[in-house]
This record gives structure tokens, C-alpha cells and sequence, in this order.
């Protein structure tokens, strides 16, 4: 499900993204078109991806260093809104 702020006024809103069709990219990851994904099939695309990723050697987006990052800044947040005082943010 996405949500949509741009288009025409009626067609602006909450859309249904049916990704079993053929020409979706993870399709080739399900059962035939038409059939309803539910919550589960997250992982099924998660780890399609992630396979798909080591067999073409391509960098996962985000990465690992992002996800350092970004602990970094959470951590220096959390501090800051704990102590009141301003905290410098260095990067790995």
C-alpha cells in the first residue's frame, strides 16, 4: 500500500500495489498472478534480494556502514535528549 499526494484530486490517496503481477520485480518470487500476498512474504522478498544480491555481487543499499551510521546518530540523539547538552557526532 502506498500513499499518494500527487495526480488529479480523486486519484490522490491510498493506492494497492498487487505485486504478484508478471511485470512486478519480485513476482518471479511467488506463486501465479493474482494470488494474495500476506505479511510472510516480506522475507520471501528480503531474502530473494539478498540472494539476487550475492549471486550478481551487488552492494545491499542500505548497507551495513549505513546501519552503523545511523546507530550513531541515534545513540548521540538519545544522549543529547538525556543530558540537555549538545553532542558531536563523529563518523566510523
Amino acid at each position: 500500500m502506498i500513499a499518494r499526494r500527487t495526480g488529479a484530486a480523486g486519484c490522490q490517496g491510498f493506492r494497492l500495489i498487487n505485486c504478484t503481477e508478471e511485470a512486478h520485480p519480485l513476482a518471479q518470487a511467488y506463486w501465479p498472478p493474482g494470488h494474495i500476498l500476506g505479511y510472510e512474504h516480506t522475507f520471501v522478498n528480503l531474502i530473494s534480494e539478498f540472494i539476487r544480491g550475492i549471486a550478481n555481487d551487488i552492494q545491499p543499499s542500505p548497507s551495513f556502514e549505513d546501519g552503523l551510521r545511523n546507530q550513531i546518530l541515534l545513540h548521540a540523539i538519545e544522549t543529547s535528549a538525556r543530558t540537555g547538552q549538545r553532542v558531536t557526532v563523529e563518523q566510523p
